[in-house]
């Protein structure tokens, strides 16, 4: 699960990033969860591919055959993506959703969340969506609001061990500053290059450079995840 500090903290870049790396060796669903996303799908390149979206299943009455849902999902290699697009994103209520990360976590080795933020507060529809992640990812950017909201956030989910990921840091001196505040013993950096939005406009999707200091982080920071206690 990914989730991020506060918005446009690059929690979506990263989930989707995190998922093209993983479908290179398993089999992959990547649902986006954000009610008011604009469409995850749209960093990979599959806007216009034809699929299911969250539009096509909110409304859908009792369980759904995973099978039948993976195969219907747009898709980019072993990677089946379940987003939001210009008629909704997904419903704000727990089981609906919930059908749809059981059924794809039934037919998938590995399901990546893209979190909304509501996620991390006791009592609201998404918090439940936790108990689902084996691993959870907090991103911030670095900045003094940033760190103080990726503090409150990891307060609030410390029981689910988060890994807690910043941007826009450039020295590790920095990043330790930040470690110390949160009060944890190790914070991941996340780098998005300086050309990941004009490849996307030249048709590139995230993820598609894998020799790259982004890529280099997303592998850190996979590699933190599966350290994480079960």
């Amino acid at each position: 699960g990914v989730i991020g500090a506060h918005g446009g903290a690059g929690a979506s870049t990263l989930a989707a990033w995190l998922a093209r790396v993983i479908a290179q060796k398993q089999d992959v669903s990547l649902i986006d969860l954000d009610p008011y996303s604009a469409g995850i799908e749209v960093g990979l390149g599959l806007e216009r591919v034809a699929g299911l979206r969250w539009a096509d299943i909110a409304d859908q009455e009792g369980s759904l055959v995973p099978p039948r849902l993976s195969r219907a999902l747009p898709h980019l290699g072993s990677l089946r993506v379940l987003s939001a697009d210009a008629r909704g994103g997904a419903p704000r209520e727990e089981k609906s959703a919930e059908r749809a990360i059981s059924a794809l976590a039934q037919i998938s080795d590995t399901c990546v969340l893209d979190l909304p933020r509501q996620a991390a507060t006791p009592g609201e529809y998404a918090h439940a969506w936790l108990r689902w992640c084996d691993a959870v990812v907090i991103v911030s950017e670095g900045h003094t609001s940033g760190v103080r909201s990726l503090r409150m956030m990891y307060s609030a989910i410390a029981e689910h061990q988060p890994v807690c990921v910043v941007r826009g840091v450039k020295s590790l001196g920095h990043l330790a500053a930040i470690s110390s505040e949160i009060g944890v013993q190790r914070i991941e950096r996340f780098r998005i290059s300086k050309t990941l939005a004009l490849d996307l406009e030249h048709g590139m999707r995230i993820g598609d450079r894998d020799r790259c200091v982004t890529a280099a982080d997303v592998a850190s920071i996979m590699r933190r995840c599966q350290e994480v206690p079960a």
